[in-house]
């Protein structure tokens, strides 16, 4: 699947994704984090980057 095909451009340009399973971590309106975890675990250690 390409980039786009089922999400606008527009919101892929405004949040910089460059595929899909992008996680953002934002404090306040700052972006903190930010990856693309595979694993429960690495999803924890983006999230803990964020608090």
């Amino acid at each position: 699947m390409r980039i786009g095909e089922k999400t606008p451009s527009a919101t892929w340009k405004r949040f910089r994704l460059s595929g899909y399973g992008t996680l953002v971590i934002y404090k306040g309106n700052r972006e903190v984090a930010r990856g693309t975890p595979t694993t429960e675990r690495a999803v924890a250690d983006l999230v803990r980057r964020g608090l």
